[in-house]
Formats: C-alpha cells, sequence, structure tokens
C-alpha cells in the first residue's frame, strides 16, 4: 500500500487509520475526506523536533492555510 495506515483487513475491506472505509463511507455518505490525525501529529513532531535541531530550540513552525482550512486539525 501507498502508506502504512491504509490496509486490507481480514474481511477483505479496505482500512484507513484501522477504521472500515465501508464503514465510514455507510455511516457519513460519499464522497468522504478522511485524515489520520495520529499520522499529522506524529508529522508535525518530526518536523518541530528537525528546526530544534537545525535552527535554536525556540524555533517555532507557522503554517498558514488556504486550501484545507480545517479548525479542528
Amino acid at each position: 500500500m501507498l502508506h502504512s495506515n491504509v490496509k486490507i483487513n481480514e474481511s477483505g475491506r479496505l482500512t484507513f487509520a484501522e477504521l472500515d472505509t465501508t464503514e465510514l463511507a455507510s455511516k457519513y455518505g460519499t464522497p468522504l475526506m478522511l485524515l489520520d490525525s495520529d499520522r499529522i501529529k506524529s508529522n508535525v513532531k518530526t518536523y518541530v523536533n528537525g528546526m530544534v535541531e537545525a535552527f535554536t530550540p525556540t524555533s517555532f513552525p507557522c503554517y498558514a492555510s488556504k486550501a484545507l482550512s480545517i479548525k479542528e486539525i
């Protein structure tokens, strides 16, 4: 698979972040945009740690969003 959080479960269904995408589509409808908050948090932590190592411990990444402005993330 392209990402480690996308798999095929024992029933042969596609899962995303261990959630059955068929069940998600039934519950929320389609098209459905899925974001893995654990993956996002892990990537942010990696990025912040890299900034601290490359610059100073007080470095702080700022993110500007235009295309994906979801406040809950």
